[in-house]
């Protein structure tokens, strides 16, 4: 999950957001390589990683597939360039996810990971991905299908950020919004992995991550009424609090869908 197109990206780039994708990929990246190793192939021509960020999921693609060509896609050219660095034998370029043709397409693979809860009209841009793979090629997605807690800080948290989501016109439980290309997918025996399960987080660590995305967007205008109201101030001291003493339970519900071309 990092900035996708050329008007920014919710949660931000730089050493903040940094940091913060680094949190993620300790946290999603086993269920992540579970998923590229049951639905990608083991090798590629080229594998096109779509909102690279600072290089984390590149560096796992990398790894699992053994590809001719990695290239990583941002719209941040921070993050890109913390992606050569990383990972210096893929091509890492700046483009905007949603306008076509992307780097390196029609490719042999295209992933992204809770990439389309940042994008408006999620259906129709996986669609787009979908047209670009080669014959054959798989395109892989890794999205969420809800957040539960039952820690109050947790919930106030997730109803904030979804409101600020939502006023960019994207949804954050991006998951529900693939069943249209699921079902297309199955209709035409190209429905490779269609997975939803529940994913338990360690509650000082969603903590933490949550708090390092409020310190980056907390001063959106779109956010203003709860920054006058107090809320803000409120989730930050509730986050830091939960971080340092974390009780209490929060699970990611994920889908994982890889749907293939015609060959």
């Amino acid at each position: 999950m990092a900035p996708v197109t050329g008007d920014g990206y919710t949660f931000g780039d730089g050493d903040h957001a940094s940091d913060r994708l680094a949190m993620v990929a300790a946290l999603f990246d086993p269920p992540t390589r579970s998923f590229v190793e049951r639905a990608a192939p083991r090798t590629a021509g080229t594998v096109v990683d779509l909102g690279c960020g600072p290089g984390h999921t590149t560096r796992l693609l990398r790894d699992a597939i053994r590809a001719d060509r990695i290239v990583a896609v941002d719209a941040s050219a921070d993050f890109v360039e913390r992606t050569r660095r990383r990972v210096a034998d893929a091509t890492a370029v700046v483009h905007d996810v949603t306008v076509a043709p992307l780097p390196g397409t029609p490719a042999d693979v295209i992933f992204a990971r809770l990439l389309l809860a940042h994008l408006p009209d999620p259906d129709a841009v996986a669609r787009s991905w979908w047209d670009q793979l080669a014959p054959g090629g798989v395109l892989l997605l890794d999205e969420i299908d809800s957040i539960t807690s039952d820690v109050a800080v947790l919930q106030e948290y997730e109803r904030v950020v979804t409101e600020l989501v939502a006023s960019r016109g994207a949804c954050m439980a991006a998951g529900p919004e693939l069943d249209r290309v699921a079902a297309d997918a199955a209709a035409t025996d190209r429905l490779v992995v269609d997975d939803r399960f529940a994913f338990p987080v360690d509650v000082g660590a969603a903590a933490r991550m949550f708090r390092l995305n409020l310190a980056v967007w907390g001063d959106d205008p779109a956010v203003d009424r709860h920054r006058r109201s107090g809320t803000l101030d409120r989730l930050a001291a509730g986050l830091e609090e939960v971080s340092t003493r974390p009780s209490g339970t929060i699970t990611w519900r994920l889908r994982q869908l890889a749907v293939r071309a015609a060959t």
